[in-house]
């Protein structure tokens, strides 16, 4: 069965110029609304559930609310697991400057652009054409983020394969879990990476606690998103992850775990990683191997 496409950044941005962009987008998206690879952990039922509005993505009081306030803790985690690599033209207003970084399944870029805003060279990706849509819209409103900041509507899996070790940081929040096959998904992040480059990923846990939070209580009882949002059987432990990452060579630098306030609409860290976690590795540089050449000898003959 052939693959499904989907329309190119640029093509996005034609229509974002056109009068009749509502129309043609609408025409569009209804019938050709996410794209997937003949190798692909792109799951069309997770991709259909998680497409939104740039209405959606951006209300601050909505289904998202609680991912606009995670970037008050894991935007700082993010610069701070960087600090290793040193951008071009680094100021104190734009620490991330002169980096490439890939974010993976960008959504409506509530995460993309404040690490734009940070100096960063950044590229969100996401398999489906609505959330590419919405964050081209509303990435316009500020010309400042649009400088360093480009979406395209693909997988990790096409990209790894088109721009192997294109980025410093391959970052992957809220994605994993929604993710079908772990390991392809890890081994092409990986790909993406620079030697030396890192991964940062936050996700939920595969607990029993994590079901009675992430699911009974945040989709069920708070209503904090729709239900149905989360697969539980898709969630992934710490050890699970880890083990993955080594895996594919990189190295684990530093996991956190992450608690959610409701009530604040707040986030902190805390040492318990039972439900939310973050997590931090490193790529190692690029290495040769040594030459095996034979040593002369020095022997003398008595």
């Amino acid at each position: 069965m052939a693959a499904r496409t989907c329309p190119t950044a640029f093509r996005i941005k034609c229509w974002l110029s056109s009068p009749q962009v509502e129309y043609i987008s609408t025409i569009f998206l209804s019938s050709r609304n996410f794209c997937t690879s003949t190798k692909s952990t792109v799951d069309e039922e997770e991709v259909e559930k998680l497409s939104r509005t740039i209405s959606d993505w951006w209300n601050l009081s909505g289904d998202f609310a609680a991912l606009h306030s995670m970037n008050k803790l894991r935007v700082p985690f993010f610069k701070n697991s960087l600090e290793h690599l040193h951008g071009e033209n680094v100021t104190p207003s734009k620490p991330l400057g002169g980096l490439r970084i890939l974010d993976i399944g960008c959504g409506g870029g509530i995460l993309s652009e404040p690490l734009a805003r940070l100096g960063a060279e950044v590229t969100g990706v996401d398999a489906s054409a609505f959330n590419i849509h919405a964050a081209l819209r509303h990435a316009q409103l500020d010309p400042k983020v649009t400088r360093n900041l480009q979406y395209k509507c693909t997988t990790v899996e096409e990209l790894a394969d088109k721009e192997p070790e294109s980025f410093d940081c391959v970052v992957a929040s809220e994605v994993i879990e929604h993710v079908t096959d772990k390991d392809t998904f890890v081994s092409a992040s990986t790909q993406l990476l620079k030697p030396g480059g890192s991964l940062v990923i936050t996700t939920i846990n595969q607990t029993a606690l994590s079901y009675a939070a992430a699911i009974v209580g945040a989709e069920y009882l708070l209503r904090l998103v729709k239900p149905g949002t989360h697969d539980w059987n898709k969630f992934i432990t710490v050890d699970e992850l880890t083990d993955l990452i080594s895996q594919n060579g990189s190295e684990i630098m530093d996991v956190k775990g992450m608690f959610f306030m409701p009530v604040f609409n707040k986030w902190c860290w805390i040492e318990d990683t039972s439900v939310n976690f973050a997590l931090c590795a490193m790529k190692p540089e690029q290495t040769f191997p040594e030459t095996s050449e034979e040593r002369p000898t020095n022997e003398t003959e008595t």
